[in-house]
């Protein structure tokens, strides 16, 4: 099955790139191909990667939000040029900072923010991850900080983002 794929699997694997991995391919009606080396974790006594193992996976907000965003486009629902401002109104009047690293001097967009630009992260939108000085200041004074989760927060809250705990006043809250 997919034999250069699965040796590049068992390469990576073998290189100790990664515990394991699997891929998924299909092609028209055909079925699905898994092919897969590994484990699903560092852990001796770990499982072997198959087509039915949990993985833990980051960051996938992005390729979701590409996605459903291209499966609107294609569903002739958005167009990939609209303003952003035609779906979110706050976005009319954008500014842009002329200093960034030093001030918070701006001026007027010389042009809308499209729906491209939010998917090709060209929209010019500062992340707290990457942002320096008066800008990141600002944004921690205004609390638009990044979320950070802990193990004893998921304990806590659970995969759903809720408390666990029945008798938790806040079961039916979000965990903050």
């Amino acid at each position: 099955m997919l034999p250069a794929t699965t040796k590049l699997f068992d390469s990576l694997v073998a290189q100790d790139k990664m515990p394991g991995i699997v891929g998924a391919f299909g092609v028209g009606d055909g079925p699905t191909l898994f092919p897969s080396a590994g484990k699903i974790s560092d852990d001796p006594n770990a499982p072997a990667a198959s087509f039915d193992s949990l993985w833990r996976v980051y960051s996938m907000s992005k390729p979701i939000t590409g996605m459903s965003a291209m499966m609107l486009v294609e569903d002739g629902k958005l167009n990939l040029d609209d303003p952003v401002s035609k779906y979110i109104p706050a976005f009319k009047d954008m500014k842009v900072a002329t200093s960034p690293d030093t001030s918070l001097a701006t001026r007027p967009a010389t042009r809308p923010i499209t729906i491209r630009n939010l998917l090709t992260h060209t929209a010019g939108l500062g992340y707290t991850i990457v942002t320096k000085g008066p800008l990141l200041k600002e944004y921690e004074r205004l609390g638009i900080l990044p979320l950070s989760v802990s193990a004893a927060m998921e304990e806590r809250c659970g995969p759903s983002g809720r408390s666990r705990s029945r008798n938790s006043p806040i079961a039916s809250r979000r965990c903050r």
